[in-house]
């Protein structure tokens, strides 16, 4: 399988937009126009995973009640889940040629790959660099396709379950408090309709891994 095959073609338009000049005004179009912006975001596609955007989208419409009541946090990365250990291992595989893995740990008794893309997905103004690929539990079903979102707080958890209560108007019952007791990363964590959840940390992900792997974050 060819992994990215759309890589190569938005590195050509990147690379146009830094070499276009305006005959009139001499001045090559900024890399963070919304015209760059658009292009990548028309060709940030990866062939062996669905776009995340209609999943983005209707996330945060069923989890903001006003859109955009979430942007001054970090999107750090998505969950995609497969159905099977061969599904995992083939699309870890097919990851591996045009992307960082950052670590494949195991947690809970089962593998989770994380990658840096080497595009990042675009979503409104997010840029977001992390997929995170677990394998299936022992005797767990799970469909394919994205799962989850995690979001890196602005405070400490505690303090932003109960902003998550009167900002958001999440009912306390909503929210799963159980993730707190971790020893490494602890989280909350929201379960919404269709199966989805999103959770929320005081660190990024790719921090905590650099961490465990005694590299600079």
């Amino acid at each position: 399988m060819v992994a990215y095959l759309a890589y190569p073609v938005r590195q050509l338009i990147h690379s146009f937009t830094h070499s276009l000049i305006n005959p009139f005004i001499v001045s090559p179009i900024p890399c963070g126009s919304p015209f760059t912006h658009s292009l990548i975001h028309a060709f940030t596609h990866y062939p062996m995973l669905p776009h995340p955007t209609p999943f983005l989208t209707e996330l945060l419409a069923s989890l903001e009640p006003t859109p955009g009541a979430l942007d001054h946090l970090l999107l750090d990365h998505i969950c995609y889940r497969v159905e099977s250990v061969a599904d995992y291992e083939r699309l870890r595989d097919a990851l591996l040629v045009d992307n960082i893995l950052l670590a494949e740990s195991i947690i809970q008794g089962r593998r989770i790959s994380t990658f840096r893309m080497s595009a990042p997905w675009v979503h409104g103004q997010r840029r977001i660099e992390l997929l995170e690929l677990p394998e299936p539990k022992p005797g767990s079903f799970y469909p394919e396709g994205y799962d989850h979102v995690e979001f890196v707080t602005d405070r400490p958890l505690a303090a932003f379950a109960d902003w998550l209560e009167e900002h958001l108007g999440i009912d306390e019952a909503r929210i799963d408090r159980s993730g707190l007791s971790k020893a490494s990363n602890a989280d909350l964590r929201i379960h919404l309709g269709g199966g989805w959840s999103v959770k929320f940390h005081e660190r990024a992900l790719d921090a905590v891994i650099a961490e465990e792997l005694g590299q600079e974050p």
